[in-house]
């Protein structure tokens, strides 16, 4: 009867360990979408001081992160994405013109996420500063 219990209570524990593995994904993937709504707040901060012009928060494709009054936020928030979605190389990615910006990043649980200077978010990646971010 004992060994029952334990081989029971072995069989629990494991299906617990693997439900939690989504859940981990799942809340990697809302820090992710988190940071990039900083980012937006740190995009309209950008767009003021810089005489409403998002083209200084992107540097190559990436956020520009040795911008003397910025970068540091950037970067801080750039490291916090990488860390969640496995530091995947080249994340996130970032474009900006004068009247637009587009942010993505890989997501934990695959896929991928994006906002634009609307506010809106998708499941892009980023090719362009107008990109349009759909659902």
């Amino acid at each position: 009867e004992l060994l029952v219990v334990i081989a029971i209570i072995g069989l629990l524990a494991g299906i617990v360990l693997v439900s939690l593995t989504g859940a981990q994904d799942r809340a990697r993937d809302g820090r992710i979408h988190a940071s990039l709504a900083q980012i937006k707040t740190q995009a309209q901060l950008v767009y003021t001081d810089r005489n409403f012009d998002y083209g200084s928060l992107c540097n190559g494709g990436a956020l520009n992160t040795g911008d003397t009054e910025f970068g540091s936020g950037l970067q801080i928030l750039a490291d916090d994405i990488n860390t969640q979605n496995g530091s995947t190389p080249g994340v996130p990615v970032c474009f900006a013109n004068a009247t637009a910006f587009c942010v993505s990043s890989t997501l934990a649980s695959g896929g991928s996420v994006c906002m634009s200077q609307l506010g809106a978010i998708g499941n892009d990646l980023c090719a362009v500063a107008t990109t349009p971010c759909a659902p």
